[in-house]
């Protein structure tokens, strides 16, 4: 699931994602750097069939939601929330992953 387009201050922004963000999606996340500190089922290498396979879940989910970050119009990373069940069905997981590239550059600082 996605939502509506957000758009913050400093060039930062989170959009709804589509199957055209593939590409560049698979180009920032296979990156070693970015799969060390994400769980197992992050795949690396990180392919353009990874994306495209992940892209599709997300968009067929009406639970969850997920977004991709932008910095100044550049795919930056993603974020997404993940409800959680059974005896913590009142919270969710927020995750979020950003390409080295963007690091540094205080883009979480945007929402947090």
């Amino acid at each position: 699931m996605t939502g509506p387009d957000i758009f913050g201050n400093h060039g930062v922004s989170l959009r709804s994602l589509d199957l055209s963000m593939a590409r560049d999606l698979s180009v920032i996340a296979n990156d070693a750097e970015v799969a060390k500190h994400l769980r197992n089922i992050f795949p690396h290498p990180y392919s353009y069939d990874d994306a495209v396979v992940f892209t599709s879940i997300v968009l067929g989910d009406k639970v969850n939601s997920s977004w991709p970050i932008f910095f100044n119009d550049d795919l930056a990373g993603m974020i997404g929330m993940i409800r959680l069940y059974d005896v913590y069905s009142h919270g969710a997981e927020i995750g979020y992953w950003l390409g080295t590239k963007f690091h540094g550059k205080s883009i979480a600082e945007e929402w947090f």
